[in-house]
């Protein structure tokens, strides 16, 4: 984690629609701006404020919210919420939130996050509740509810090209569409790009290795510049290029950092 400067800010942005509305979402009975999706849209803001800080692997969890709800947005309302950083101790990120809707403010507080490792994070949530097999029971349901929630509450976000999954596949496809000049969002559940390529036991690419060309021809010159040339890559029988998953999954990220301007991987 880079030092984290205090008065950082982010506004997030979204519109009060059928989904996100109190009614819908369980917290009222009227279609009116949901707290939860107020709240929601403030801890957006708050994780994207500090999000450039971060090192590779790490993201920020929520850990309090204080705030109040002050005044209703009906359907069809634009809703922004803008979360400054106040103060920065090891870890832990203290916020000033505001919400706001047609001029005027319809809720504020203090929110606290924490930087966390997202795979050290993880396995401490299996000991959660009633235990492991608790948790792969109720799981698709909780994931399921969650995500509904989720999308209910982001911000209105309008993208010509968007792409479900960052694989090998997916980033490639992001790539192109940027070089061409298309704005393009790929959505990926994991913290790295390039799927089982970078992630698991098959980070070895079969093919014609002595014909590259397009984006296979840079990930694999890229590959072979990292390891002193192709020939260093030939250490198995199953393919011509072998690499570490860790390796691979920089060599796209670094790809994708070339279309920054146009590509947006969002995890």
């Amino acid at each position: 984690m880079k030092s984290i400067e205090v008065g950082t800010a982010h506004v997030s942005t979204t519109v009060v629609d059928k989904l996100n509305v109190a009614r819908v979402i369980g917290s009222g009975d009227l279609d009116v701006f949901a707290t939860p999706a107020m709240v929601a849209l403030m801890e957006n803001a708050a994780m994207k404020a500090v999000r450039p800080f971060l090192d590779e692997g790490e993201t920020t969890v929520g850990g309090e919210m204080n705030c109040t709800h002050t005044a209703p947005s009906p359907i069809g309302a634009t809703v922004e919420a803008e979360a400054t950083v106040v103060a920065v101790e090891g870890r832990k990120i203290t916020y000033r939130v505001e919400a706001r809707c047609g001029g005027r403010s319809i809720g504020s507080g203090t929110h606290v996050r924490f930087v966390v490792n997202v795979e050290r994070f993880w396995p401490s949530c299996k000991t959660i509740g009633r235990g492991e097999k608790s948790m792969k029971r109720y799981g698709t349901l909780w994931a399921l509810a969650l995500a509904t929630l989720l999308m209910s509450c982001a911000p209105t976000q309008k993208t010509p090209v968007v792409i479900v999954g960052g694989g090998a596949s997916g980033v490639s496809a992001g790539v192109q569409a940027a070089r061409m000049g298309v704005e393009c969002l790929i959505l990926e559940q994991t913290p790295w790009v390039g799927g089982m390529l970078t992630s698991a036991g098959v980070s070895c690419i079969d093919g014609n290795y002595k014909m590259r060309s397009g984006i296979f021809g840079e990930f694999t010159d890229s590959l072979a510049a990292r390891y002193g040339g192709y020939p260093a890559m030939q250490t198995g029988w199953v393919s011509n290029i072998n690499f570490d998953p860790h390796v691979g999954q920089a060599v796209l990220t670094n790809i994708c950092a070339s279309c920054a301007d146009l590509l947006t991987v969002e995890r």
